[in-house]
């Protein structure tokens, strides 16, 4: 749960500042999150509602990484945008614009399969269980 402190400033800030911002946090991150956070700055799509930032995410790892380093997040972004009354929620997006990435073996299969539809064929015919 975020606190909202009233006694401290809230900007306005629009989606380019945020973008600069968010791009900025994955450059700067170090430590065991560093990797993650990289990868979820260069995969999410950003919208913003007020002082409500939503983080759209491909699928269930990033959107669990993102839990983790929502606090870590929302701090850096109040910060550098003057704004302490953010506060940020994660969707999972299946359409995402841009190329997506496949984590777990069953989006993998999944994308694949969209590309070459003889692979579900041939899941069928070997009797195969994907994904698991």
């Amino acid at each position: 749960m975020t606190i909202i402190d009233d006694s401290k400033p809230s900007n306005t800030f629009d989606l380019q500042q945020l973008k600069t911002a968010w791009t900025l946090y994955g450059a700067e991150a170090k430590g065991e999150s560093a990797h993650n956070a990289k990868l979820i700055v260069n995969t999410a799509y950003l919208e913003i509602s007020g002082n409500k930032v939503v983080i759209n995410v491909e699928n269930f790892v990033q959107q669990r990484q993102l839990v983790e380093l929502r606090d870590e997040i929302t701090l850096y972004l109040r910060e550098k945008l003057n704004n302490y009354a953010i506060q940020i929620d994660s969707v999972l997006k299946k359409e995402i614009k841009g190329d997506k990435t496949a984590f777990t073996s069953q989006e993998k299969f999944i994308l694949l399969s969209k590309e070459n539809p003889a692979l579900l064929q041939l899941k069928e015919i070997l009797q195969l269980e994907a994904g698991h």
